[in-house]
């Protein structure tokens, strides 16, 4: 969405100007044709008399002259032409900078001016900047006037939309429409609000919300301007979006072409909100397959917006992929190609220019939001519906997945890091105020909506305005390291290593389809292009999973006749069709995505009967774009050991020390969120001590007697947490993991309370000291910590001395896999936290078996000091000695 321009309807700014009679009857002209006649080019002509009358008699270094620029430059921006908008207004800035007024009209009108400037040039950072603090120059101002504080906090909707905080972006218009509402009289701003409010609820699906605000506005639109306004257009453009989204082709169509008359009429066919209607009519005739039609729309709005804004904007990018698309439907894919280079270029320079800024929640929704559900995928699906015959294509599409996996983990996790090595007290002392008021609003999220504090919304606002601030610091002191686009060809592979990567996409085959393909990438050193291998439809691994696994678990054994039907399926389905380009590979780097997180390929059973880790030195990472960067040995002289937990609670004080742990949402009905999810784990209610556990911290600890233990009762949430900061160079972790899939839609309905559990951060954890009690009753009011360590708590912690984390643990590897981020659960979490390596678990395994690997790897270990070897080498010996039993070793995954 854009921001609709809308300033100085409502007050006379021309008397704040001048004295000058004559100067001030000549700006009411100039206002009045601007603003309720939408003739700007009359307005811009008269802004240049009374600028040349002032500069004849007085120079262009007063504040007459300032002033006028402010509402010169505003006319240029309502034309679209925001190069001379932000020239004007830029010069206007630099008069006024060092003495800025809140209590002025003219300079919050001026920061207003190129907050939205900024904004539609697509310079998200600049006008979030100017934004913010013209909000605060308001908010602060003796005399606040409503109707202009409703309309920029309207403009802030609008591009947090564009930075894909959807809800922010709603929450922000209901601000501005209720501070619209509050007005004496009715504000002319109100119908512009409501239009941009029935946008948004059209956005999100709520078409009864957007029809109702969609109708209120153009009776508001009718009673303040007119049926020929360009704000009635804009209304009927909603209107009929709701119509096409409903499928009333029909009466979509007629509004359309009613809006882009109007517009037509009074901006003429080169304003940028022209170009706009002509691609939500271009968007039915592409549903009603007149897709001739279509291309003429879409290729005269491309011509638009060129010419008002350039091609570097997500206007003009995700035009081009809606005629790109069309090209493909009609099978004219030279034509689509070079339409998928630029927007794609486009977004990568999005990606550069406006991630840098954003705190982490805005980077997420940046990628899901704006970049799409698609991502960076499109040149995968034109590769797919091209048959691979486009080899700049492949590489395009492969440097897209490798810069997209993991984009938001890697831009973010280092930050409090980084600016703590600047030694800054000032700096450390927001860093520290950050963290503590990140574990306060961590612990609210875990309690029900209904029992949360009043002000923690509050709080969450002022914590991501910190971060902002943090953010913005690190950008300006590390711009080297905000280094987020990735080519195949930079890395560090050696000659006989392959990198794989697997990505999957949804399939546009002349329209938008049900179907999610899954394709590997494989390249090598040299290669000038990767090899592109179509694999399986996700519903083909989704009907597997089903039918045949547990939990996850991808390996069961058939005590009858000792064979592995099941996996062998996989492997036909997923490694078979790469084998042809294997040849004089030795090493393979593979990073998996979607389902495949689930799958251990090393335990693929090959046509030669041997498994793939049998074959091939198999290596799994987050991203192939890392692989063979140098990273720190871990420490053995430096390990802290967990295991042997006692998880009943034995109270023996009665004091309270948690008063509010009796409204905790870690009763387990809240935090499973339904009854299937509670009988998979835990059935009788609480957790069963493992002996196994006991013998294996006391087997690694004579294996490395500088180990600490963390045994018992003292294997607590408090001790754990207390690590924060001051963490050994190897944890190793023995106890109970979970993790539990999100609640269906209809019991979330049915128990709106209990929203929280959509966080899949809050529905993974472990299992640690006294936790029964908690699990049992709900709450531990005993004791400061209640023992169920979540994966969400974790990720706040400081673990980035740690340079491996082994999970010991059932279902470590399992979380929900929401986008290119990869899993998100305890892995994420400790990614978050700052641990390079992660040891972790698929599906449960047997105590006895754990205990077995962890011996083989930690004695294997000790001898050549080498984690990844020792893995494999532990993983070997059980493969050999469980063949026919993969459930009892598969599990176990090293993740880089």
């Amino acid at each position: 969405m854009t921001p609709n321009i809308f300033f100085g309807q409502d007050i006379p700014y021309t008397h704040a100007v001048t004295d000058d009679k004559e100067l001030v009857m000549l700006l009411n002209i100039a206002n009045s044709l601007e603003n309720f006649s939408e003739n700007y080019d009359g307005a811009i002509a008269i802004y240049e008399k009374v600028l040349k009358k002032i500069k004849d008699k007085k120079g262009s270094d007063n504040p007459e002259y300032a002033k006028t620029l402010v509402l010169y430059s505003k006319c240029f921006a309502e034309k679209s032409d925001y190069e001379a908008a932000l020239e004007h207004a830029t010069a206007s800035y630099n008069y006024f900078k060092n003495d800025l007024n809140k209590d002025d009209q003219f300079h919050l009108l001026l920061l207003s001016n190129l907050s939205i400037i900024h904004h539609l040039r697509g310079d998200y950072d600049k006008a979030l900047t100017f934004y913010l603090k013209t909000i605060d120059l308001f908010e602060n101002a003796k005399d606040v006037d409503n109707t202009e504080y409703a309309i920029l906090v309207n403009n802030v909707a609008n591009l947090y939309d564009d930075i894909g905080q959807t809800k922010k972006s709603v929450e922000y218009l209901e601000k501005a429409l209720e501070i619209s509402n509050s007005t004496s009289n009715e504000s002319t701003s109100t119908g512009m609000i409501l239009n941009n409010l029935a946008f948004m609820y059209n956005k999100i699906e709520n078409y009864d919300k957007s029809f109702e605000l969609s109708r209120k506005s153009i009776l508001h639109s009718k009673k303040h301007f007119g049926f020929n306004s360009s704000v009635y257009a804009r209304s009927l453009n909603i209107l009929a979006l709701n119509f096409q989204d409903t499928k009333q082709y029909n009466k979509a169509l007629e509004n359309f072409e009613k809006s882009l008359e109007i517009q037509a009429e009074i901006l003429g066919e080169n304003h940028i909100d022209y170009a706009r209607a002509l691609v939500n009519i271009a968007r039915l005739k592409i549903e009603s397959d007149e897709l001739k039609s279509a291309v003429t729309y879409l290729k005269q709005a491309l011509s638009i917006i060129e010419s008002n804004i350039g091609k570097q904007n997500l206007l003009y990018r995700s035009t081009q992929l809606e005629l790109a698309l069309v090209y493909q439907s009609e099978g004219k894919f030279k034509d689509a190609f070079p339409l998928l280079k630029e927007s794609n270029n486009t977004t990568i320079n999005q990606i550069e220019e406006n991630f840098a800024y954003q705190t982490a929640i805005e980077k997420q929704g940046f990628i899901t939001e704006i970049i799409g559900n698609q991502g960076l995928n499109y040149f995968a699906n034109f590769n797919y519906v091209t048959d691979n015959s486009y080899p700049e294509a492949l590489s395009f599409a492969l440097n897209n997945v490798l810069t997209s996996k993991g984009l938001v983990l890697s831009a973010t996790k280092d930050l409090l890091s980084d600016l703590k090595s600047l030694n800054d007290k000032s700096l450390n002392d927001s860093i520290n105020k950050f963290i503590e008021n990140r574990k306060y609003i961590t612990t609210q999220l875990q309690l029900p909506l209904k029992e949360r504090d009043a002000t923690l919304k509050e709080a969450v606002e002022a914590n991501s305005s910190l971060e902002r601030i943090l953010v913005n610091t690190n950008k300006k002191h590390f711009k080297s390291q905000n280094d987020y686009i990735k080519d195949f060809k930079e890395t560090k592979l050696n000659k006989k290593d392959l990198a794989i990567e697997f990505t999957h996409f949804i399939l546009h085959d002349k329209t938008w389809t049900d179907n999610v393909m899954y394709v590997a990438y494989l390249y090598k050193k040299g290669w000038d292009t990767p090899k592109v291998i179509n694999l399986f439809e996700e519903r083909e691994l989704k009907e597997y999973f089903e039918k045949y696994s547990s939990r996850g678990a991808i390996a069961s054994s058939n005590k009858k006749n000792e064979k592995i039907a099941i996996s062998e399926l996989l492997y036909e389905m997923i490694w078979q069709p790469l084998e042809p380009h294997l040849e004089d590979v030795e090493t393979i780097y593979y990073s998996p995505d979607g389902l495949l997180h689930k799958v251990p390929l090393n335990a693929l059973p090959t046509s030669q009967g041997r498994f793939l880790g049998e074959i091939y030195n198999m290596n799994r990472v987050s991203n192939t774009a890392s692989v063979n960067l140098e990273n720190e040995f871990p420490d053995l002289d430096d390990v802290l050991l967990i295991g042997d937990i006692t998880y009943d609670y034995d109270q023996v004080d009665k004091t309270v020390k948690n008063e509010g742990a009796e409204n905790s949402v870690l009763k387990s009905k809240e935090l499973l969120g339904n009854e299937k999810n509670k009988k998979r784990n835990a059935s009788r209610g609480s957790w069963a001590y493992l002996p196994g556990t006991k013998a294996e911290i006391e087997f690694i600890q004579d294996q490395l007697p500088k180990s600490k233990t963390l045994q018992k009762t003292d294997a607590s949430e408090s001790s754990l947490k207390e690590l924060s900061g001051d963490s050994p160079s190897v944890l190793h972790i023995s106890t109970h993991g979970f993790f539990f899939p999100d609640i269906d839609e209809d019991e979330l309905k049915e128990e709106q309370t209990y929203k929280l559990v959509k966080d899949p951060l809050l529905r993974s954890g472990l299992i640690l000291a006294n936790a029964n009690y908690a699990w049992q009753n709900g709450s531990n009011p005993y004791e400061e910590e209640d023992g169920i360590l979540t994966a969400l708590e974790i990720s706040n912690l400081d673990l980035r001395n740690t340079s491996i984390v082994i999970l010991s643990a059932c279902d470590t590897g399992l979380g929900d896999i929401p986008s290119s981020e990869g899993v998100y659960g305890l892995q994420r979490a400790f990614k978050m936290a700052g641990v390079n390596t992660i040891i972790m678990t698929l599906w449960e395994v047997p105590d006895k078996e754990t205990a077995e690997f962890m011996g083989k790897f930690y004695t294997k270990w000790k001898t050549n000091n080498d984690a990844k070897e020792a893995f494999k080498y532990a993983q070997s010996f059980m493969m050999k000695k469980y063949r026919y039993q993969p459930d009892k070793w598969a599990a176990f995954v090293y993740f880089e």
